[in-house]
């Protein structure tokens, strides 16, 4: 089901997906899905490849729950919720999750992990997001840390040299799993931490999770920081919701690092006064 985002040209969430911000949301551009009726009717239409439109119904669950659910997304039929993290689970134990919505937009430009390395590094297994969540807190603290040396070589690039040298490809290293286990990874930056965890909850189709979830990331353009959203739609009489939570591996990092717990608040929550969000990308 990877790559099922050639359905998709835009993901409108309509309205502040925080309570500090409006964020814009940017999907790949892709291949334009039509519908003709409101996406209710699970009656889509789209171009056949011999250039005639007509109107197909889709028999089998999983496909027509995939057609319904992304002509609900392109159409804006939807209601965004933010959600702290330990209440994601809780409003979608006893919903009609929708496993194929969420591989569709998990996308296929994430690099696929073997679920193993995941359950190694975290331990737990892909098929249990909440425990993946909580476990790669423990994974990151034990095999790598985040590189405030490369952080202060960019700053000096930045704010001393005006950007005429590269000081920060002298401190960059491998982020990737492989890397971080051999020991190989000398630091990690925000947005690395943001895609090995998204990679981490996609390690298995979303069908076999226990919550199916998709990552996100998340741009607070005020501190130039990037954090992972999580989000897992479900249906609720008939409605499209997509919760979505927010955590920041950045954070609970550095707590181990540098003690800065007094700093950055507590736990690996980013739904919070200290984190904005300016744009939620689905794909890296």
């Amino acid at each position: 089901m990877h790559g099922q985002t050639s359905f998709l040209t835009a993901i409108n969430f309509l309205g502040a997906i925080r309570k500090t911000a409006r964020p814009t949301l940017r999907p790949p551009t892709s291949r334009r899905f039509h519908t003709d009726q409101p996406p209710e009717l699970n009656r889509p239409t789209f171009d056949r490849p011999d250039g005639l439109k007509g109107r197909v119904r889709f028999d089998g669950r999983p496909l027509e729950q995939l057609v319904r659910d992304i002509a609900a997304v392109e159409g804006g039929e939807l209601r965004f919720e933010s959600i702290k993290c330990e209440n994601l689970f809780r409003r979608t134990r006893t919903a009609e999750t929708r496993p194929f919505a969420v591989e569709a937009l998990r996308g296929d430009r994430f690099r696929q992990i073997p679920p193993s390395t995941i359950e190694s590094f975290a331990g737990a297994t892909p098929k249990r997001p909440k425990a993946v969540i909580e476990g790669l807190v423990r994974g990151f603290c034990d095999h790598t840390y985040y590189d405030v040396p490369r952080y202060l070589a960019g700053s000096v690039e930045d704010n001393v040299l005006f950007g005429t040298v590269d000081l920060r490809k002298y401190f960059k290293t491998p982020t990737e799993y492989d890397a971080i286990e051999s020991g190989e990874t000398a630091g990690m930056f925000c947005y690395e931490f943001t895609w090995r965890s998204s990679e981490a909850l996609h390690a298995v189709p979303a069908h076999q999770q226990r919550t199916p979830v998709m990552g996100a990331m998340v741009y607070d353009e005020r501190h130039k920081h990037v954090y992972i959203g999580i989000a897992s739609p479900f249906r609720d009489e008939d409605e499209l919701v997509v919760p979505m939570t927010f955590v920041d591996y950045t954070h609970t990092t550095l707590y181990d690092d540098l003690h800065l717990r007094w700093l950055l608040g507590e736990g690996l929550a980013a739904y919070d006064r200290r984190h904005r969000a300016t744009d939620i990308y689905w794909q890296p």
